[in-house]
């Protein structure tokens, strides 16, 4: 990962500095949207993730398999974690799974507040928030909220989240044709590139 990132910056390096853009950029849009559409790309990935697991799992996440009596033993009782396992694995689930997927979904929480101009700070708050709110309003209703994903996704989420978004501003910055700035910055932040777009602002 270090290796492709450091490929990717060196790209964007080589490129000229281009010329200011005449749109907007998307931290001068109102509060309400700079607080609002960073928690709607939340939830649209929250829904996507549900989604695919209902699918995927249907027994085991489907709406049938929702129960009350979890969701409040889920409310009641500590975070899960077998400490006999190794850590990326204390909730049982994989270490594939725990590291780099819940880092990607972390990720994608502080990038949505980086977008429209939240500090590193901020965004980690979002990033907590988000894991937060999976854990204990959406996966609860199926099994207890696990220790190592309330831990480690806003965490590796701040960082990733970070590294993304200094790509990004690289590739805003440093190329110069549209079409591929476009197709750069839809490749390290295709949600907030698909944003940019309909609000018509810039980064």
């Amino acid at each position: 990962m270090t290796r492709c990132a450091g490929a990717v910056l060196v790209l964007l390096l080589a490129f000229p500095v281009r010329a200011e853009e005449p749109a907007a950029a998307c931290e001068t849009c109102s509060p309400a949207v700079q607080t609002l559409v960073p928690v709607a790309r939340i939830l649209v990935v929250d829904a996507g993730m549900y989604a695919g697991l209902a699918g995927i799992w249907p027994d085991a996440f489907g709406p049938r398999a929702a129960r009350r009596a979890q969701f409040e033993e889920s409310w009641t009782r500590p975070p899960y974690a077998e400490v006999s396992r190794s850590f990326f694995e204390l909730d049982g689930d994989p270490w594939w799974i725990n590291g780099p997927l819940h880092a990607v979904y972390g990720s994608e929480a502080y990038i949505a507040a980086r977008d429209f101009g939240h500090s590193p700070a901020i965004a980690f708050v979002y990033a907590t928030l988000a894991s937060f709110t999976w854990e204990y309003l959406i996966e609860s209703w199926f099994h207890r909220p696990s220790g190592i994903d309330l831990a480690w996704t806003p965490f590796a989420g701040a960082v990733l989240g970070e590294l993304r978004f200094q790509l990004l501003h690289l590739a805003d910055t440093r190329i110069d044709r549209r079409p591929l700035r476009i197709l750069f910055m839809s490749l390290l932040d295709p949600l907030g590139q698909l944003e940019r777009l309909i609000l018509q602002c810039r980064l």
